[in-house]
């Protein structure tokens, strides 16, 4: 059976023997010694250089990647790695994992849906939310398949397509639930008006499959979203017109 993740599937296969790679974790907090940390450490820097001949193994970075097989891809990523030692530990001993996969909400909204259907509006709370992308999944679009049949279109029409492949039987959602109010919780909440931060939120995202980076990265529904709540944080005085003007433009250059 293929692997989920072929390419980090190759990756770790490969680093697990190679003490120099796999010794970069030390440079962790102990919690965080986790290989993707490593592999998002590296996936960082790669989106912003998206040139490097690495890249040529990211199926998100490039429409013909090359296969993880290829005996050149550990010797590419070691020198990768190598030229950037500085960068990526620092990075290491700093960052922490931290993934917001909308795709995750195609799941919940069965069961959300339920909810609502018997006690009405909802309250979301987050915990662990990251960037908080899944709290908005009343502005994402859903669909619903099942041995290749569409069984449910769900939602606005939305630039975030999550589609779901339902095995077996279990209850599937007419319409996306009312909610009245959402809050996410994090140590370390991602602002996505920070371009590093959103970027750091694309890298914890696993290059392949491609599909999946896409729906890590803020949509204009989110955004839009974010542009009102900073308008009223800056009506309340809670932000500084210097604080809400930088913000505001930051997430309106995303759009």
């Amino acid at each position: 059976m293929e692997p989920r993740a072929p390419l980090y599937a190759a990756l770790a296969a490969g680093i697990a023997g190679d003490r120099a790679l796999h010794g970069l974790l030390l440079h962790a907090p102990p919690e965080q010694r986790l290989p993707v940390l490593l592999f998002a450490a590296v996936h960082d820097l790669l989106l912003a250089n998206p040139s490097h001949p690495l890249a040529q193994w990211y199926p998100n970075l490039t429409d013909h990647h090359r296969s993880p097989s290829d005996s050149a891809l550990l010797a590419t990523f070691a020198a990768f790695v190598d030229d950037h030692a500085p960068t990526i530990t620092a990075t290491l001993s700093s960052r922490s994992v931290q993934t917001n996969e909308v795709g995750r909400t195609g799941l919940l909204l069965p069961a959300l849906a339920l909810v609502a259907n018997e006690f009405g509006e909802l309250g979301l709370l987050d915990v662990g939310t990251s960037a908080g992308l899944t709290l908005f999944l009343d502005r994402y679009h859903f669909t619903y398949w099942t041995h290749g049949n569409k069984i449910a279109d769900i939602g606005p029409a939305s630039s975030v397509q999550v589609d779901v492949d339902v095995r077996g039987i279990g209850p599937i959602a007419e319409a996306l639930p009312p909610i009245a109010s959402r809050c996410g919780i994090d140590l370390h909440p991602i602002d996505v008006t920070d371009p590093s931060a959103a970027r750091w939120l694309e890298a914890c995202v696993w290059p392949d499959p491609a599909a999946r980076a896409p729906r890590a990265t803020p949509a204009p529904a989110t955004i839009e979203a974010s542009l009102r709540r900073l308008k009223a944080l800056h009506d309340e005085g809670i932000l500084t017109d210097d604080e809400y003007e930088t913000k505001r433009k930051a997430l309106a250059d995303q759009l």
